[in-house]
């Protein structure tokens, strides 16, 4: 007797997607591994307890574990924060205090321009920023040094889907560099 076409059918089917499942599994291993860094995750201000009375304060990616094992005190997602990545590659979290114009004097007001939650380089005039640190130090870093900064916890999800293409499209760049076109040598 012969079998009947649906069963047939069935089965292969049902092989074939697990097989396709499967496939698609072993995909997404590596490929995590490369699109998960880049998400713009946010950051979480965490207070712990350093003994004798006193209190340090430190940022990490949110809903990390605690490195020191500390008891924390309190954690916060500052809205405030902003995250500067330099041209030398350096990422750095700070609270932005003030601007300094090219003569040095502190501005009385932020700029406009720092109202938006993402700045890309270049920054839109030559500043020195006034940062303070989570360890409470104050820094001045060059505008032009910058060459990304953003609020990680007021980054709408748009903006991070955004932030995360351009992650991308840079990290292709370095991967691959512009194909341009080989010309055949003169005869």
């Amino acid at each position: 007797m012969m079998p009947r076409l649906p069963s047939v059918v069935l089965r292969r089917l049902a092989g074939g997607g697990v097989l396709l499942l499967l496939s698609a599994l072993c995909l997404a291993v590596p490929v995590r591994h490369v699109l998960v860094p880049l998400w713009p995750s946010p950051v979480d201000e965490i207070l712990t307890s350093a003994g004798s009375g006193s209190v340090e304060r430190r940022v990490v990616p949110a809903r990390s574990a605690d490195a020191k094992n500390a008891p924390v005190v309190a954690r916060s997602r500052p809205i405030s924060l902003w995250r500067l990545e330099t041209e030398a590659g350096n990422v750095s979290h700070a609270w932005l205090v003030g601007v300094r114009d090219t003569e040095g004097r502190l501005l009385p007001a932020l700029p406009e321009w720092f109202e938006t939650q993402r700045l890309d380089s270049p920054l839109p005039e030559a500043v020195r920023l006034v940062l303070r640190t989570p360890g409470r130090e104050t820094r001045e870093v060059d505008g032009a040094t910058i060459r990304r900064m953003y609020r990680p916890n007021g980054l709408a999800l748009p903006e991070r889907f955004a932030l995360w293409r351009d992650r991308l499209i840079e990290r292709w760049r370095v991967i691959s560099p512009s194909r341009a076109r080989m010309t055949p040598p003169a005869r």
